[in-house]
């Protein structure tokens, strides 16, 4: 072979972009090309000569060289840690032995950073899913239109019906008067109740009906400035006088402004009435985690990235917590771990209602240590407003 021929294949050798070392049985180099180097992130000045001169991370992938009982190895990952990398990297490789003239054995091993392809996969397998599941929820809304267009009128009907029953029971009671006996009386009283119950039932159907509907068919965002935790003190203060929540005690930290800012230039483009449903949702969630009997905390954290400042705000309770099976599923439509009293839509809207607004609802938990339902939203600064 010719000079020129050694320098061409010497030119085509560095010129192949996956990282290329050729080595003995016994771990000694004997050619490596700048890609390796570039590869494995190592210093081009430093000298390598044998399997053992490469750091402690690199080790992992190189030690198959020297690794007897492989002798050919036609494709095969391993993930490493890098020099200089804060996250792993993926190395796909493979590996060829072959003798040389001498008859000692020679290992060709071959590698490249296969890491972004495997990130584009796991995100294409993603939105294919995602798109799936788009289709799926589609097919499943109209369903629901449909059937809670049909049950709407009957349970208004029914519940009309119930209250002038009820309206007709007590004119007749009331025209008994004290001269009616009291079995009579025991009797009408005992109609009343349930009537109410049938009435009680209805609206609840009727309830559940507007949540199928929403849920089917979200509505358009009515977006206004709000200060967010102005808001969440005023959902606090108006739920707490409810009697459900008599028993409930809820703790807010306010940020300290010399860390945060002061409560009024927390500024959030959102839909009022939708995000106070959120929280609304979040709080009888607590409330039935805890037996109506909990506590539950209310703090306030920022968000930087590179792009926008977020604010997250953490609704966490003292109850019993959420497995990891449940964890999984807790924001699924129409599930529960509330039994026949829960219908497994509210967490679900209040994900979707969120995430409508740029933001993101996610919660963390651990069985036996309650749970952390975390709300994160765009924050909007007053400057902005004005660029716009």
């Amino acid at each position: 072979m010719r000079e020129t021929d050694i320098v061409a294949l010497e030119g085509v050798f560095e010129a192949i972009p996956s990282g290329l070392i050729i080595a003995t049985l016994q771990g000694e180099i004997i050619r490596m090309n700048k890609s390796a180097l570039s590869i494995l992130h190592l210093d081009p000045q430093q000298s390598f000569r044998h399997i053992s001169d490469f750091p402690e991370p690199v080790l992992a992938l190189l030690s198959v060289v020297t690794d007897g009982t492989k002798t050919n190895i036609k494709r095969a990952e391993r993930t490493i840690l890098l020099p200089d990398s804060n996250e792993p990297s993926v190395i796909g490789y493979s590996l060829q032995t072959s003798p040389l003239e001498s008859g000692m054995m020679m290992r060709v091993l071959i590698f490249s950073d296969i890491s972004r392809v495997m990130k584009d996969r796991l995100a294409f397998d993603k939105i294919r899913e995602e798109l799936y599941q788009s289709k799926k929820l589609a097919s499943i809304g109209a369903m629901i239109s449909g059937v809670a267009h049909e049950l709407n009128n009957p349970l208004t009907g029914i519940s009309m019906s119930a209250e002038l029953t009820r309206m007709t029971l007590e004119r007749l009671k009331r025209q008994l008067g004290q001269s009616a006996e009291p079995a009579i009386i025991t009797k009408l009283d005992a109609a009343l109740r349930e009537i109410q119950k049938v009435d009680q039932s209805a609206k609840k159907g009727a309830s559940l009906v507007s949540d199928l509907l929403g849920y089917s068919r979200p509505s358009k965002l009515n977006l206004q400035m709000v200060p967010l935790i102005s808001l969440v003190e005023e959902v606090t203060q108006a739920i707490l006088t409810h009697p459900e929540f008599s028993q409930v005690q809820i703790l807010l930290t306010l940020p300290d402004p010399e860390e945060f800012m002061v409560k009024d230039a927390c500024l959030v483009l959102v839909d009022r009435v939708k995000l106070e449903q959120v929280f609304y949702n979040l709080y009888k969630n607590a409330c039935d985690a805890t037996g109506g009997k909990g506590v539950i905390r209310v703090s306030y954290h920022l968000l930087k990235r590179a792009d926008k400042t977020m604010i997250r705000v953490d609704v966490a309770d003292n109850g019993p917590g959420i497995d990891t099976t449940a964890l999984e599923r807790v924001f699924e439509p129409f599930f529960s771990t509330k039994g026949v009293k829960g219908v497994g839509l509210g967490l679900s809207i209040s994900h979707r209602t969120v995430e409508q607004h740029g933001g993101a609802l996610t919660v963390t938990s651990k069985a036996g240590e309650g749970a952390i339902f975390h709300v994160a939203l765009p924050l909007t600064q007053k400057e902005d407003l004005m660029n716009e």
